[in-house]
């Protein structure tokens, strides 16, 4: 794809993975524009490097544009898709093809794809291999969520509108498989469907996938490429993890492969998700010449993807964190690193439901997740992409949660009160879990930049 002098704009370009790509292209020396609803961190980022961003949509903005990068969010007659005509190109599409001229590593996955991402690209980088990387997250070690390399790229790949299959990759990676995004697949048997053609499509390359998940076993037994399987509970198969203890508010573990030891790694992250993460990555790392060995050294060192577990601020005695998780599986990992973080506390969970149709479809599992805090509050719904669902609002998991028995704070918290609620609560508990996909985040850092 011939970037040079070609213009080229963004819509919603404060997306975590939109604002990424902008960066990337207009690296590449295309004049790069974009737009949002409204400017945040990521638009600025963009802004300081010289790229123009909108705070507004409008159909001028595809004027003289030779492409139009939209996302599956944006509706079919949106002016401004409208008048890009043939122009305009699905985000998926456009990566695609972008990573179509890279040694392409690509990570799928319900959980874990930001964090097995970035614990990828940073053994690469640590050893020397320049990587080219787009992420779902910001880490310090980037200064922000893309970094411009050299000829492997390492994405991770978004499933919610099937666009990951797309890309031609010389190795793919799925951390597990659960039922989400139902919105777009309607049912769990064709999200399971879709990555079933996500492996087959690559079995000219590796396929590495975790079999502790039933449905990624299934994918990994019928595959007939090159493949490795990494896990908890492997049978001794592929690469695994033994004898995981808490270390320092990290962890440590006896790394196998196939049977034999390979090294003890020390990861300065909690969790025992992040040991699975690991051994994707370390895997990722083996395939483009990082040894096993060298790669348990180099993640000794890393540190986390913002919002995975973030800590925030000290108030009151209680250690605030972040996290990004939005779908009951993860809220149960965030909690369980929680409670490994601080094993005699008291925990309180502030979760802000992300999507009407998510919170319709697990409001039980959500409250059966976090009622393993001590305390849970509930703020209003994020929709992010979404209209409102007549009858769905997050006292949905509220109710929930009383019905078996947790805990939660009984008003109804808009997002504006969280840092009031935080400070209300503070003196009583000794870890503050802050958790959603949405604008939490901001609000919660509100709190240490004041």
């Amino acid at each position: 794809m011939k970037l040079a002098g070609k213009k080229i704009h963004f819509m919603g370009a404060g997306g975590i993975g939109m604002s990424a790509l902008a960066g990337i292209v207009s690296s590449k020396g295309a004049l790069v524009s974009g737009c949002d609803r409204a400017a945040n961190e990521q638009t600025e980022k963009l802004q300081s490097i010289g790229i123009e961003v909108a705070t507004q949509h409008a159909a001028e903005h595809a004027a003289g544009c030779d492409l139009l990068v939209f996302t599956s969010a944006v509706a079919t007659d949106h002016p401004e898709r409208l008048a890009a005509g043939k122009k305009a190109l699905r985000r998926g599409e456009f990566l695609a093809e972008l990573m179509a001229e890279y040694r392409g590593v690509g990570i799928a996955g319900t959980h874990g794809k930001t964090s097995t991402t970035w614990m990828s690209a940073y053994i690469l980088l640590r050893n020397g291999l320049d990587p080219t990387v787009l992420l779902g997250g910001v880490t310090a070690e980037m200064e922000g969520n893309y970094r411009c390399g050299g000829n492997i790229f390492v994405s991770e790949l978004d499933e919610s509108d099937g666009s990951f299959l797309l890309p031609e990759l010389e190795v793919a990676v799925i951390t597990n498989i659960e039922s989400e995004h139902l919105a777009y697949y309607h049912t769990s048997e064709k999200v399971v469907e879709a990555f079933e053609l996500f492996a087959e499509k690559n079995n000219t390359g590796l396929l590495i996938t975790g079999i502790d998940n039933e449905y990624c076993a299934q994918i990994y037994a019928r595959q007939q490429g090159r493949k490795e399987a990494f896990g908890l509970n492997t049978g001794r198969r592929g690469l695994y993890a033994e004898d995981i203890t808490p270390v320092n508010g990290g962890q440590q573990a006896r790394i196998m492969y196939n049977g034999a030891e390979v090294g003890i790694l020390r990861l300065p992250l909690c969790g025992r998700h992040n040991i699975l993460n690991a051994l994707a990555a370390l895997l990722v790392g083996r395939e483009l010449g990082v040894s096993l060995e060298q790669g348990i050294k180099t993640l000794a060192d890393i540190e986390t993807v913002g919002r995975r577990m973030e800590f925030i601020h000290e108030l009151s005695g209680a250690r605030i964190f972040s996290d990004y998780a939005h779908h009951p599986t993860e809220v149960r990992a965030a909690l369980a690193g929680a409670r490994e973080v601080d094993k005699a506390g008291r925990i309180l969970a502030v979760f802000q439901p992300h999507l009407y149709s998510r919170t319709r479809d697990y409001a039980l599992d959500f409250a059966r997740e976090l009622s393993a805090a001590d305390m849970v509050a509930v703020a209003e719904i994020y929709p992010a992409r979404e209209e409102p669902i007549a009858g769905v609002d997050s006292e949905l998991i509220r109710e929930q949660i009383r019905r078996i028995g947790g805990n939660v704070v009984p008003e109804r918290i808009e997002v504006g009160d969280i840092t009031a609620v935080i400070r209300r609560y503070a003196p009583d508990y000794s870890t503050i879990i802050c958790i959603g996909a949405g604008n939490i985040d901001t609000e919660v850092r509100k709190i240490a930049n004041e």
